[in-house]
């Protein structure tokens, strides 16, 4: 037979289960906030650097992905974009504009280097150049 100490008791328990729950899901959106923050800080940053910084007609944004993500290409990764330049007019090899351009983020960007993985699609008339960079290092 159910006692009224026995109901008492299960409200009780499932209020605290509530509050522990409420009290730790506060300290995590925290954290993702101010991490989606910085990481849209930073990459419309680096956007605005390669616009100011690049002989090209366009510059676009592919993707920008902040939290856990795994690909067979990238591996395990946290914050990682792709940056498409498009009819860039190169007065140098795309190597030695590459490091230009790296070196300039690098210098410039707080938070650049925590990008884990920055892709670089240079469209240039017909030809397609892939730039991987992996915290500030390009690959």
């Amino acid at each position: 037979m159910k006692t009224q100490k026995d109901s008492t008791a299960k409200k009780i328990i499932i209020g605290f289960a509530i509050a522990a729950a409420i009290l730790i899901s506060i300290p995590f959106c925290m954290g993702m906030y101010v991490g989606i923050t910085s990481h849209t800080g930073t990459t419309g940053k680096v956007y605005k650097t390669l616009q100011e910084n690049c002989a090209c007609d366009k510059v676009e944004v592919d993707h920008s992905a902040y939290g856990l993500q795994f690909s067979r290409q990238d591996g395990l990764t946290g914050e990682k974009v792709a940056y498409i330049l498009k009819n860039c007019n190169l007065s140098q090899p795309l190597t030695v504009e590459v490091d230009r351009l790296n070196n300039l983020l690098v210098e410039n960007i707080e938070g650049y280097k925590d990008l884990d993985v920055v892709h670089l699609y240079f469209e240039i008339d017909d030809q397609k150049n892939q730039i991987i960079i992996n915290n500030g290092i390009i690959q």
